[in-house]
């Protein structure tokens, strides 16, 4: 049986390894005697024998090798005459029929092959399945599910408490760092605001230049022989044409000088405002009591939401908004609440 098993497997290994693609020859006998019509059907064949693993034939008796054998080598036979199928071993009169008959002969092929094979197929898929060997898996792998489920909700429970006091802390630490992160608006503010007043600088300087270059110029301007005035009226004329162009550019002057200082002041006001959010968590944590607190972060409100002057208009006796008397009554509920605790 060990050898009728060896010959069987042989066979078979063989079938199921074959090259499909090497059966057209269409370059070695042209489009009119190549063998391209056999390949679908070869392919049909071979996934027959392919449902045949060849690990289980020592599961068959003789008979049953016998079968497989034979269907092997009757099939391999067939492949490898077309493999080696050429008009001078057939003649030029019997090559057509010889080429036909074959492909009737790998056509026709599955039909036998099927009823002689499909009872050993049956038996390979059962024996490749193993329906209990895989419920008996099946039960062992949901009741290890079951045993690592129970051993998580035990471990989870055991440190739900430790979870929530990290969950607290989390939630603290965020809420005190998104605080002081918020401070980024106003420093990106104050970024904007010096860089203006970089601008505004620089064409102050410009003007003071100007008016000052046109101060010397007027001084000399009646001894140019164009505008040397020859009476009175040409006389006030010049004076009245100097004291507009002055007025002129001492306006404009005194407009961009303007500009340059509100947006220092308004860089400087937005710079604190940073620094007030930046040191809000380190004065929040020294404040110790909730109360404490709520005095802390009042005047840090006050600080950046109380309205401030622009630097660029300001109506006489203009007082900024203050919030003193609230920190005043939080400072006296938070004593009140401290003396009655003691």
């Amino acid at each position: 049986m060990t050898e009728k098993k060896q010959e069987a497997e042989a066979a078979l290994s063989r079938v199921q390894k074959f090259d499909v693609q090497s059966l057209p020859q269409t370059e070695r006998l042209g489009e009119s005697l190549n063998f391209s019509d056999v390949v679908e059907p070869t392919k049909k064949v071979i996934q027959l024998f392919k449902q045949i693993p060849t690990s289980i034939l020592s599961d068959f008796p003789d008979n049953k090798l016998d079968i497989i054998l034979k269907q092997s080598n009757s099939f391999y036979n067939t492949l490898e005459e077309i493999a080696n199928w050429s008009i001078e071993n057939v003649g030029d009169g019997n090559a057509i029929n010889n080429r036909n008959s074959l492909i009737s002969r790998v056509t026709s092929f599955y039909q036998g092959a099927f009823d002689q094979l499909s009872p050993i197929i049956a038996y390979a898929a059962s024996r490749t399945t193993d329906l209990n060997r895989l419920e008996t898996e099946a039960r062992a792998s949901v009741q290890s599910i079951r045993d690592n489920t129970n051993q998580l909700i035990e471990d989870i429970t055991s440190q739900s408490e430790q979870a929530q006091n990290l969950l607290e802390e989390i939630r603290k630490v965020a809420a005190e760092q998104g605080v002081s992160q918020e401070a980024i608006y106003f420093s990106n503010e104050a970024n904007e605001h010096d860089s203006e007043a970089k601008k505004w600088r620089f064409w102050t300087l410009v003007f003071a230049a100007t008016i000052a270059s046109y101060a010397i110029a007027a001084v000399f301007v009646h001894k140019w022989p164009l505008l040397t005035p020859n009476n009175v009226y040409e006389t006030i004329q010049l004076s009245i044409s100097k004291i507009i162009i002055f007025s002129a550019l001492g306006y404009l002057l005194i407009l961009f000088s303007r500009n340059f200082m509100a947006h220092t002041h308004n860089k400087i006001l937005n710079k604190h405002r940073q620094n007030s959010l930046m040191t809000y968590k380190t004065l929040a944590n020294a404040a110790g009591n909730q109360e404490n607190r709520d005095v802390v972060l009042l005047c840090a409100a006050e600080c950046i939401f109380s309205p401030r002057d622009t630097g660029y208009t300001k109506s006489p006796g203009e007082q900024s908004t203050s919030s003193s008397p609230s920190i005043v009554n939080l400072l006296s509920r938070s004593i009140y609440t401290e003396e009655t605790k003691s």
